[in-house]
Formats: structure tokens, C-alpha cells, sequence
């Protein structure tokens, strides 16, 4: 089970995690990803930021006391919070999908 743990939004991804463990159990493959860039303004002003790395922390340390035995991690450590999204088709292009310039 994939789990993309978004900013703001620890009670809800706590929640998710909880419902799984108690549906699944402790065997249940489990992957927490913190990759989440926000893209385009959104009127929830915690999805204009990315995730922080106590939020992470408070996802994962629930998931580690559920007893999840078999966890895939995205430390946010391996997601720099100032990257842009690797991939971001612009459709106001004639060929959305190119690679963007080099940006120095």
C-alpha cells in the first residue's frame, strides 16, 4: 500500500495508517512517500508547502508503533523541499512534454 503523506495533514494520514492496521494487520507492505511538491496554488494553505520533516516524523513513528513489519520509506532527508518536480508537462506548449532548459 502506497501512502503519500501530505502537508498539514498528520490526523488524516495517522487515521489512514490506523484503518490499514486494523483491516490488514502487521504484514501488510507499507510505503510512506513525502515527495509531495505543491505545483499550483490550493485554497487549503498547508498544500502550498511541502511536507515537513517533523510531520514525517509523526506519520512514521505511528506507523513504527503500529507494528507495520515491512515498511518502505521516503525519508523527506531524500527529497530536497526546495526541488521542483522532476516532471511537469507544461500544456500551454506546443510539445508539453520536452524537457525544460537548463536553469543556472
Amino acid at each position: 500500500m502506497r501512502h503519500l503523506i501530505l502537508p498539514g495533514q498528520v490526523e488524516n494520514s495517522v487515521n489512514a495508517l490506523t484503518t490499514l492496521f486494523v483491516e490488514f494487520g502487521a504484514e501488510l507492505p507499507l510505503s510512506l512517500m513525502s515527495q509531495y511538491v505543491p505545483v499550483l496554488p490550493h485554497e487549503l494553505a498547508d498544500l502550498n508547502r511541502p511536507l515537513t520533516a517533523e510531520e514525517f516524523e509523526q506519520v512514521y513513528s505511528h506507523a513504527l508503533d503500529l507494528g507495520f513489519r515491512h515498511l518502505f520509506v521516503q525519508f523527506p532527508a531524500d527529497n530536497a523541499a526546495d526541488r521542483k518536480p522532476p516532471f511537469l508537462p507544461d500544456f500551454r506548449l506546443e510539445k508539453p512534454f520536452s524537457s525544460p532548459p537548463d536553469e543556472d
